[in-house]
């Protein structure tokens, strides 16, 4: 299964402590400095997993996981271009 938007925002909301100009973010979420940068990578995800776009957006690694392409190394010159 790859990750889709809601896992990746609910995954964010994970109790860990960010501060900006010296405040604690409770949740980076719905913070007015994070909550589109959250939205847009949330939607990324979203469209990634859609099982149209499955196949193109992600790749099988050797353990199974789905993952995205970013992350696949070219196996040759020829495979880059």
């Amino acid at each position: 299964m790859t990750k889709n938007g809601r896992a990746h925002t609910a995954a964010l909301r994970d109790g860990h402590e960010l501060y900006i100009y010296g405040d604690r973010v409770t949740d980076v979420t719905s913070h007015p400095a994070f909550r589109n940068t959250v939205a847009s990578a949330a939607a990324l995800y979203d469209f990634q997993s859609a099982p149209a776009n499955l196949n193109n957006m992600t790749f099988q690694t050797e353990t199974g996981h789905r993952v995205n392409r970013c992350w696949q190394l070219p196996k040759s010159y020829a495979a880059a271009s």
